[in-house]
């Protein structure tokens, strides 16, 4: 959509574009969301730092220990003004899609947009209680988004990730994380299978694909008392 995120903005020039996303995952207040909106939920919540292992998952503490995340473990505004100068680009404007009427998620949106003006971003109030069906539709630069993972597939991420996948609204493509999928899909032997999803979890941090903030908690409770 030639947004600030997008390589078609600078006339194909895809290292200036990924300067300038660098710079806004880095102004991103991750650890300011968790401690403000989550927190006071659940006083042992934890930072998210893996885009393709669940928190607790087999493989997930050796992917987050070397996929990159560090850099965006805390906000670094020096860092973000930084990249922004060796890129050449002056105050980016990001149209900013969430769930308007979330609570949670507006509050969210207030303190990244907060956060990203001190590097220099004009971070613009796109809040759309349709946001579901925009997705993909090219009118926003960066949104809140939550996955629900409704397989225990390895490859429950493969249609949001994979070039062209069906749930790809962000239009990512990656060669090496398209051969890591394609791999997975014929790969049955368990630390296999957490190397290759490593492996795609390094990609995205690499090329600033987004960050994971948190992930919600789930309860499964069951009782051979509980009828209808």
């Amino acid at each position: 959509n030639k947004g600030p995120f997008d390589p078609a903005a600078y006339g194909g020039d895809a290292s200036k574009a990924l300067a300038v996303r660098k710079a806004f995952l880095q102004a991103l207040p991750r650890q300011d969301i968790l401690d403000k909106l989550i927190k006071p939920l659940n006083k042992d919540a934890t930072l998210d730092d893996s885009q393709t292992f669940l928190p607790g998952a087999a493989g997930s503490s050796e992917s987050v220990a070397a996929n990159g995340s560090a850099d965006y473990a805390k906000v670094d505004i020096e860092g973000a003004k930084a990249l922004l100068a060796q890129a050449g680009v002056t105050s980016p404007t990001v149209n900013f899609m969430y769930g308007k009427s979330n609570t949670r998620r507006a509050s969210e949106f207030a303190l990244i947009q907060a956060s990203a003006a001190q590097a220099g971003f004009n971070v613009v109030d796109a809040g759309n209680d349709d946001w579901g069906s925009k997705l993909g539709d090219g009118t926003y630069d960066a949104v809140l988004f939550a996955w629900q993972f409704t397989s225990l597939s390895v490859t429950g991420t493969q249609s949001q990730i994979q070039t062209n996948g069906g749930n790809n609204f962000n239009g990512y493509s990656n060669k090496d994380a398209d051969d890591a999928f394609n791999k997975l899909t014929g790969e049955y032997d368990a630390s296999k299978q957490q190397a290759l999803l490593a492996q795609v979890d390094k990609d995205l941090w690499a090329d600033a694909y987004g960050v994971t903030i948190f992930q919600f908690p789930e309860v499964t409770a069951w009782s051979d008392k509980v009828k209808n």
